[in-house]
């Protein structure tokens, strides 16, 4: 599930998804869940600006579980 809110020249979007998943050589499914929010800002009509956050987390035994956490910044211009 997503949303985008735009906000004049800022767009703020978030997404949330979940499902399961199996290491290649695993016979179990694992739980999977995860976020991403960000904002992208318009510099110009073709030059966005952005920044995302996001965090999966896997259950990876019924105690134990995995989480990663990744960002990003950057400018995006399309010619």
């Amino acid at each position: 599930a997503g949303v985008q809110v735009p906000l004049g020249k800022t767009a703020l979007f978030a997404t949330y998804g979940t499902g399961t998943t199996r290491a290649a050589a695993a016979t179990t499914d694992y739980d999977v869940k995860g976020y991403v929010a960000g904002a992208r800002y318009s510099l110009s009509k073709r030059t966005t600006a952005y920044a995302i956050y996001g965090q999966k987390t896997t259950d990876t035994s019924a105690t134990a579980e995995t989480k990663v956490t990744q960002y990003a910044v950057g400018v995006n211009h399309a010619f």
